[in-house]
């Protein structure tokens, strides 16, 4: 589904992890800012990758040194945002995309979680960060988010959502999200993903 995606200038960002992967702040939708600790072949760029299913994205941001991309598409109509933030990562690694409404820290965040499953099967959920060394349990956001889901293709893990509706209330000072990864895996098949590497 792609939605019209008239973008919105973001105020400046301060990225939480390498700013030096971003030499200016992206102008992208106030629900997508990013940074990342993973990374996306440098061959590649976001503007020319094809996603399975043939999504199309009409914006995106590379985080070349982290090997990730955002994508999105953003609807003035609806104020929802679509977003699909995919970085390169091991079978039994897990990523997540998260943003925080109320500030610039960990704490607040709402995230999208995505890990494979030992019978490499995709999970995806959303899940909220409420201390420094949260659960990560399946969880409501205070963002509404539907269409959660995840792939693995070409040793790139995707977690998909939609975000909204975001409405003129919802101002996200000066936009903070965060991306993490991790390598774990406990002897069950799942993933660990509680905790930050």
């Amino acid at each position: 589904m792609q939605m019209p995606s008239p973008v919105r200038p973001l105020p400046m960002c301060r990225f939480l992890h390498q700013p030096e992967a971003f030499r200016t702040p992206p102008t992208v939708p106030k629900a997508a800012s990013l940074t990342s600790l993973v990374s996306i072949s440098s061959s590649e760029t976001c503007s020319n990758y094809s996603f399975p299913g043939n999504q199309v994205f009409a914006s995106c941001i590379d985080l070349p040194v982290l090997q990730a991309s955002l994508h999105w598409n953003y609807s003035q109509l609806t104020t929802k945002v679509q977003i699909a933030y995919r970085a390169v990562q091991i079978p039994r690694g897990w990523i997540a995309w998260a943003l925080n409404p109320m500030g610039r820290g960990m704490i607040g965040s709402q995230a999208l979680l995505a890990f494979r499953h030992s019978n490499g099967s995709m999970i995806a959920y959303s899940t909220s960060i409420a201390s420094y060394n949260p659960p990560m349990l399946p969880s409501e956001l205070d963002i509404p988010v539907t269409d959660i889901s995840a792939e693995y293709v070409d040793k790139q893990m995707i977690v998909f959502g939609v975000l909204g509706p975001l409405g003129e209330s919802n101002e996200f000072q000066p936009c903070m999200a965060r991306w993490e990864y991790g390598f774990g895996q406990h002897s069950s098949g799942t993933s660990v993903v509680g905790s930050e590497r």
